[in-house]
């Protein structure tokens, strides 16, 4: 079975969607929104995986590593669990790396410490531009010299990251930056030659522009798709407390406004956030709150539903695009 969407778990009702879709999935767990001791969405590493267990759901822990998580740390109690209960570790020492050699090293002795856990995980390696930008010849290197200083455990090595040019715009809902086919293409053939799979980071908002096949035909092997799935459930109340003429969408902003600390690395620049903008942003992060659920989603009985069929008609394209003409085997 062939795995090429990596999805983002921004909500109970993004996991529920994913699982009743039935389709070769993966969810990728950022340490914020699902860790040890739980997340946002409210769910322990053990809890997802409980959740998951028997599906075709696969589990890939997104950006694993030192200061990835609601605290700083060095990331070895969450990579404990994760080597547990996890199919896939990005490993993503690269937030707090001071360099080339620092980062690799960083690297190989987390692949180690995982493996020394459990001996049958896959890893990615690399990371996106946002936290590192880095060029083809970078990522050559990282796995000529991974390869190198691994030995053997290298093979277990599944995925490196490529980056494209892209980035993303949360609250106006789109990809930013600029697709470089070149530099892409680039990027493949550097995966191909060290023999692993290539995935790219930031694959949210593509699918009306057909970015997301475009990318599969060129040849890429897999793509991660965030928040955008988190913006489904956003809309859908937006929509909602709009329509009704209740005092409910003033409410929802104010809930979203609270702790702006876990929302802020999505403004660009001083730009200054609309109501709707700020509930795009930042509404995900408050779906399992007892503010929001007492205070919002309550005067909505039949909304997990809705929305989850809503979540699931987006996945379906985004499938569509990614395997082509592969779906004819998939109950669509």
């Amino acid at each position: 079975m062939t795995y090429k969407l990596f999805l983002g778990p921004m909500s109970k009702n993004v996991i529920e969607a994913v699982i009743g879709l039935n389709l070769p999935l993966v969810l990728i767990p950022s340490r914020r929104q699902v860790e040890y001791d739980s997340g946002y969405t409210g769910f322990t590493t053990k809890d997802l995986f409980e959740q998951t267990r028997g599906t075709n759901v696969k589990l890939c822990r997104d950006h694993a590593g030192p200061h990835q998580g609601k605290v700083k740390d060095d990331g070895l109690l969450s990579l404990s669990e994760d080597a547990k209960y996890m199919d896939l570790i990005h490993i993503d020492p690269w937030k707090v790396a001071t360099g080339y050699e620092d980062g690799k090293k960083r690297t190989k002795e987390l692949i180690e410490y995982c493996l020394s856990i459990n001996s049958k995980l896959k890893f990615e390696v690399g990371t996106e531009e946002a936290i590192f930008k880095y060029e083809p010849n970078f990522l050559d290197r990282l796995l000529f010299d991974l390869r190198s200083e691994l030995g053997r455990n290298y093979n277990s090595i599944q995925y490196g990251v490529v980056q494209s040019g892209t980035g993303l715009d949360l609250p106006g809902r789109k990809n930013t930056g600029t697709f470089d086919k070149n530099r892409l293409e680039h990027f493949l053939q550097i995966c191909r030659d060290n023999n692993v799979l290539s995935k790219e980071h930031n694959g949210d908002f593509l699918v009306d522009n057909f970015g997301i096949q475009k990318r599969f035909e060129l040849g890429l092997d897999a793509i991660n798709i965030p928040p955008e799935l988190g913006q489904v459930e956003s809309e859908f109340f937006i929509y909602n407390l709009l329509k009704s003429s209740t005092p409910l969408f003033k409410k929802l902003v104010d809930i979203c406004s609270e702790d702006k600390s876990r929302w802020s690395k999505w403004i660009v620049g001083k730009r200054t956030l609309s109501d709707i903008e700020i509930i795009l942003t930042a509404g995900h992060y408050q779906f399992n709150s007892l503010s929001f659920i007492n205070g919002i989603k309550s005067y909505f009985p039949y909304s997990d539903f809705e929305i989850q069929e809503l979540i699931k008609t987006l996945i379906k394209k985004m499938f569509i695009q990614a395997y082509g003409s592969e779906t004819k085997d998939y109950n669509l």
